[in-house]
């Protein structure tokens, strides 16, 4: 018997705009003739969508293209691991298994490893010159403490707080108190 194929694409959900004239950008999966739409936390205008594409993407662009194409790749290994596929399975293991840190040295200490290992040594320089002034401005902070101030801090110091992003655990469990998680 043959099992049904799982089949998986980053689309723009021209369904909800949104109030700055952008839309969400979506991992569509298909399996048995069901979709699922899962959100990866970007949102771009529909040109430049075209522009990622059609490969003529450039700067931030061509950088969202290439997360895109790791978030894609990283669903397609989770779904050919599940035997048999289940979109529940696959919502367990693809989004359960989120590294989280305590602290945002931590965050950062593991990033600039997956940059140089990415022989992204320049990025990775860059990361670590913000993590050292970070330090200096909040020595050993903890993910609940972050604040606005200190997010206006990581932009004034360029660095891309896109790449970081805070969430609550979406779990049964999870309290309003619980503190957010750093997810990378």
């Amino acid at each position: 018997m043959k099992t049904p194929k799982v089949s998986l694409k980053m689309i723009l959900d021209t369904r909800r705009k949104k109030a700055s004239d952008e839309f969400p950008i979506k991992l569509r999966i298909t399996h048995n003739r069901r979709r699922k739409y899962y959100g990866v936390g970007y949102d771009v205008a529909p040109r430049e969508w075209e522009m990622i594409t059609r490969d003529t993407a450039k700067g931030k662009l061509r950088k969202l293209k290439h997360m895109l194409n790791d978030i894609e790749k990283d669903a397609q290994e989770t779904s050919e691991s599940i035997h048999p596929f289940s979109f529940s399975q696959f919502e367990k293991e693809f989004f359960d298994n989120k590294i989280t840190f305590q602290t945002l040295e931590a965050a950062y200490d593991f990033y600039i490893e997956k940059l140089k290992k990415n022989n992204q040594y320049g990025t990775a320089e860059s990361y670590n010159a913000a993590l050292t002034s970070l330090q200096k401005f909040r020595p050993h902070l903890a993910i609940e403490q972050i604040n606005m101030k200190d997010i206006a801090f990581l932009k004034w110091k360029n660095v891309n707080t896109e790449t970081i992003t805070f969430e609550r655990a979406k779990t049964a469990n999870t309290k309003r108190s619980d503190p957010p998680k750093l997810w990378l």
